[in-house]
Order: C-alpha cells, then sequence, then structure tokens
C-alpha cells in the first residue's frame, strides 16, 4: 500500500468519523472534575459495516484476438469495428495462391496414384486414364503460370484518385512490394474525439455541420459511426465518432482538421475538433516479382476500378510458361503412345505398394484443402468486433493479428486487495460497483476470481481479485469504475466512537475480530468509572459494543483543561489506522 492509497483511507476514515461524531453529539461535563469537563458521547444503535474496495476498469470478460493459420494476403475484409459477429461467422477471408497450386497439384497427384492403381487391374483403359491425368495436371499447371502472367499488369482495385507512387521504370519489385497507393475520397471521414460524458448523445444518422476554416465553405456531414471502446488521454477520456462528409471535388484532404458540431438534440449540440481521413485507401502491391516495365499513371490522377496501373516484367515467368506449354505437348504424345500400346505384368506387391502411395495421396489433398477452409477466419465467439488491424491487400503472417472480437455481454473487473484484507474476500462473495461515467448506477457483482499468488511492492502484498458484473447495460469497455465489497456488516448494534475503547492494559488500541474484552470510561451521575466491555465489529471509526453498555449510556472520550481548553485524553493513544485493501477499508455506521 503506497502513501497515497494510505492517506485516501485515513482521510475516508476521518470524514466518516467527523460526521459520525456530528449525529452522535459531543457533550460536556463540567461539574464531574476539578481539573476541567469531559468531553462524551452516548451510545447508539445503529448499523455498521465494514468493506474493501478498490479502483478498475471494466473490461469484457471474453476477448479474442484472431491471427491467420500461415503467411498469406487478405482478400477480403467482411466486417467492420463495431459490427457483431456471431461464432463461426467468417470474417477475414485470405488468399494464397501458393497453397491453391499445392491442393491442384495434390489433387492431381490423387487423381494420378489413382488411375495408377487402376491400371494395374484393368492396364489398358487404367493407362489411358493415368495418361489423361497428366495431361489433366499440365493443363493445370499452364493456367497456374497464366494467371501469374496476368499478374504482371496491377489493375486498380477501386475507383478513387492516385495519392503516391512508390516505384519507377526499371525498378526491381518482388511480390507484396507496394506500387502506389490510391485513396477513395469522393467521401471522407471526419474523426473526432467525443468526451465520455457526451458520448451517450451521439448516434448514427445525427446532422453534423463540418467547418474547415476560412479557405472553404462550410459543409453538412453524418454521424457514420461511434466507436465501441474509449481512448484514454493525458487528461480525458474520449470516443471517436466517424463523420461522413461528401467531398466530389476532393478538397477535403487526409489530415485536414475541422470543428465539427453535431446536433444531438433540439437546441443541443456536442462540438469537437476532429481530422480528415479517406474512407478507402488501398496500397496496390506486385502480386509478381519482376521489373517496373510501364507506368500508366501519375500521382494526383483519377482512376477507375479495374484500369491498368503498372507493367512488370519477369524473364523467368514467360520461360516458365512455355516450359508448361512443351510439357502439354509432351503429354499429348504419351496418350497417343498409350491408346495404342499394352502395359506389363503387374505383381501383388505392386499393388499394395501403389495402394499405400493412393492413401498417401488422399491425405494429402485432405490437408491442403483443410488449409484452404482455413482461409476463411472466422470469429471464434459471438460478440462485437473490436478492432480491424488489415485491408484487402496486406501481405500477413503467423503472427499477424487480424481482428479482435470481444463478448460484452459477460464484463468483470479486477481490484487489487490487500493481503490483511484477502482471507475475508471468497468467491461468489457480492460486491457493488459504480462508474464514474455512469453516476447513481450501481451495478451489482460477485467475486468470480481471487489469485493465488499475489504482487509485492513496499514490502506489502496485493492480490487481484475479479469481479463478474451481473447487469452490463450502458457499459462500455475500458471505463472506469470503484467496486466495494462489504466484509461484514450488522443492521443493529450498540456503538460508540473507536477512541473511547480502551485495552484493559495499555491504553487505546485498535479493535478488531469478535468477543474482545476492552474497557470504557463512563460517566455516572457526573463521575467517571471505568468499565469493562466485550467488543464486536470494529471499522477504525466505530466499534460495537457487546456488553458491558447499555444504549444512552455516556461514555467520555477525553477531558477539557479548564485553564488552557485544550483536550487530553484519559489514557495514552494509540492512534487506529484504517485497514487497506485495494483502495482501503472503508466502514459504515449510521445514524450517529
Amino acid at each position: 500500500m503506497n502513501s497515497k492509497r494510505l492517506w485516501i483511507g485515513l482521510l475516508v476514515a476521518l470524514v466518516a468519523a467527523g460526521v459520525g461524531y456530528w449525529q452522535f453529539g459531543y457533550a460536556k461535563d463540567s461539574g464531574a472534575s476539578p481539573e476541567g469537563s469531559y468531553v462524551t458521547v452516548q451510545a447508539r444503535i445503529a448499523p455498521i459495516e465494514v468493506s474493501i474496495s478498490g479502483t478498475g476498469s471494466v473490461v469484457a470478460s471474453d476477448k479474442r484476438t484472431v491471427r491467420p493459420p500461415a503467411s498469406a494476403t487478405v482478400a477480403e475484409v467482411h466486417a467492420k469495428e463495431g459490427d457483431t459477429v456471431s461464432a463461426g461467422q467468417v470474417v477475414v477471408t485470405l488468399y494464397d495462391e501458393n497453397l491453391l497450386y499445392q491442393l491442384e497439384q495434390a489433387r492431381a497427384d490423387f487423381a494420378s496414384q489413382l488411375l495408377r492403381l487402376d491400371s494395374y487391374r484393368t492396364p489398358t483403359e487404367a493407362d489411358l486414364k493415368s495418361a489423361l491425368a497428366k495431361l489433366a495436371q499440365a493443363e493445370a499447371t499452364l493456367e497456374a503460370r497464366q494467371r501469374e502472367r496476368d499478374k504482371l499488369i496491377a489493375l486498380s482495385p477501386s475507383a478513387g484518385r492516385v495519392l503516391s507512387v512508390r516505384v519507377n521504370p526499371g525498378d526491381s519489385v518482388s511480390q507484396s512490394t507496394v506500387l502506389l497507393t490510391i485513396v477513395d475520397d469522393t467521401e471522407v471521414f471526419v474523426v473526432v474525439q467525443v468526451a465520455q460524458q457526451d458520448i451517450a448523445k451521439v448516434v448514427p444518422g445525427q446532422v453534423a455541420q463540418v467547418a474547415f476554416g476560412a479557405e472553404l465553405p462550410l459543409t453538412t456531414g453524418v454521424v457514420q459511426s461511434v466507436a465501441v471502446e474509449a481512448s484514454s488521454g493525458a487528461k480525458s477520456v474520449t470516443v471517436p465518432v466517424y463523420v461522413k462528409v461528401a467531398n466530389p471535388e476532393a478538397v477535403y484532404r487526409s489530415g485536414l482538421s475541422a470543428n465539427v458540431t453535431i446536433s444531438v438534440a433540439q437546441s443541443e449540440y456536442v462540438s469537437a475538433v476532429g481530422t480528415v481521413q479517406p474512407i478507402a485507401r488501398y496500397e496496390q502491391k506486385a502480386e509478381v516479382s519482376g521489373v517496373v516495365e510501364t507506368l500508366y499513371v501519375s500521382e494526383a490522377d483519377s482512376v477507375t476500378k479495374g484500369q491498368p496501373l503498372v507493367a512488370i516484367a519477369n524473364t523467368s515467368l514467360d520461360a516458365s510458361i512455355k516450359q508448361a506449354e512443351s510439357d502439354i505437348e509432351s503429354a499429348r504424345q504419351a496418350l497417343l503412345r498409350v491408346e495404342s500400346g499394352l502395359l506389363a505384368n503387374v505383381s501383388d506387391a505392386d499393388i499394395v505398394q501403389q495402394e499405400l502411395r493412393v492413401e498417401q495421396a488422399r491425405a494429402q489433398v485432405a490437408s491442403r484443402e483443410a488449409q484452404v477452409r482455413a482461409l476463411e477466419v472466422r470469429s471464434p465467439i459471438d460478440g462485437v468486433v473490436t478492432s480491424i488491424q488489415v485491408a484487402a491487400g496486406d501481405s500477413v503472417v503467423s503472427n499477424t493479428s487480424l481482428f479482435s472480437v470481444s463478448d460484452f455481454s459477460a464484463m468483470s473487473m479486477v481490484i487489487p486487495v490487500d493481503e490483511l484484507d484477502i482471507p475475508n474476500v471468497f468467491v461468489g462473495q457480492e460486491a457493488s460497483v459504480r462508474v464514474e461515467a455512469l453516476p447513481g448506477r450501481v451495478f451489482s457483482a460477485k467475486v468470480s476470481k481471487i489469485a493465488a499468488e499475489g504482487t509485492v511492492r513496499d514490502g506489502i502484498a496485493t492480490y487481484d481479485v475479479t469481479l463478474a458484473l451481473e447487469d452490463t447495460t450502458s457499459l462500455r469497455g475500458s471505463m472506469t469504475a470503484n467496486a466495494t465489497i462489504v466484509i461484514q456488516s450488522k443492521p443493529n448494534a450498540l456503538l460508540v466512537p473507536s477512541e473511547a475503547v480502551r485495552s484493559v492494559t495499555t491504553g487505546v488500541t485498535r479493535v478488531q475480530g469478535a468477543a474482545t474484552p476492552r474497557r470504557v470510561t463512563v460517566l455516572n451521575d457526573g463521575v467517571p468509572e471505568q468499565r469493562e466491555v466485550m467488543v464486536g465489529l470494529s471499522n477504525g471509526v466505530f466499534t460495537e459494543i457487546l456488553s458491558g453498555l447499555e444504549e444512552g449510556d455516556v461514555v467520555v472520550i477525553s477531558v477539557i483543561d479548564q485553564g488552557s481548553q485544550t483536550q487530553t485524553p484519559l489514557m495514552p493513544v494509540t492512534p487506529s489506522q484504517p485497514g487497506s485493501g485495494g483502495g482501503g477499508r472503508q466502514g459504515g455506521g449510521r445514524g450517529y
């Protein structure tokens, strides 16, 4: 427990004590002592509770970050941030031409092995099928090489404007080298950061006035979406809001600042400063390696979808196509030979060996098909897409984060609890949670997990306690919240201030535990007398009296010196300290 938390705990205790004593009522009795009068209170019946509190952030109980099964290229993203998805729903589709080619090869090999096995059993016809399969394999290889050749011309993925050109004629490029960048800025987003206390007022469809400065006219936009998670800044917590603005003349460029005023109700507005970003941005990458031969566009040019952008030359690919064409011709000649030939005799051992090859080829096809199916990357859970880290055309590897999904139907928070208080906490214990962004709301929660190992700082160990919230209505991820766990309470207890309770032998002590013998000083007809009592609960401010006092008994707190008007405790006092815990133990003694 650091010094800051200790002072906060002491302040809470002192404030509680001040309120309690004011309601309880101090009294002076000046006729009982020649040295001075007494500061007294009356024992009263009131509720008392001892609690542990802590601060943390509300988070989704289940958040998954999804990565690709292997290196690939993003073909399509089917969802955006804020979308609700179901478990098993395709979120990102990947493309791996090499894997598809391997699948084609595996299928062709399986067909070839199966045909060879058939040839062993029906030699003449099977050999013919094998020759046909080899021809089909050669044709498939040529088709694959021709598809690669088609990619030597890079085509625009969308209508838009050329933002930048990264290469020049004669440059060598490899697969995934960025050739140029295209933006679709016929419409743009103005992204504004709205204060957390105002975000509940903002919903999609609201009209916004957007001012880009004196050089550009005032325009109108529409709230397109509100981000799911808040962003914590140096001074405040804000939530990104996306305002869509028409930009047919392309005058609103990326990075331009704008003042945005959103009409959230009649005569009520939310204002913030935003930054322009294009709705769509594409990095056109080379899909094959080679040398840049021709650039068909320049920076700032307007382009249409499918328009040629860059031509790449690849002499080795040309040679591969010629070789594939030669292989087809050879396969055709082999087919002609088989159609007029006979097969040699085959032994039983040859058949067994070939059957093994067929099963191996079948397993290889199944493996490749499973890898291809995995290119459709699906959501592992029902939830909300909280982030998309990729776009169509991006190259990814196995440790790349594609997207994250959070299940906000179940939310939790974690608070640190002091080692002195952790024995009083158990799984299933009820707690109350208050969220700073939702004043007046109290959320019920239960302890769902207690860390087995603590964290030691400044010689004191704290343990993380996880609270599962039972109602998540209006909650958003990362909201700051304060949780309180009541560890002991009584609705009707006979209470006195803790400073009035003293050890039988050593003066004032901090009272803990139940049924503990202590001593108080009681005024009986103005005369002080020592009385032994049994104490129960104590929160450091008030102490429960189990026996030895009755309601209304006058208990002495201190003596006031008549000359100096100073208060002196009846005995030496050892200051009591409030209990620790995540944010300090808090006590309740209402009704004083």
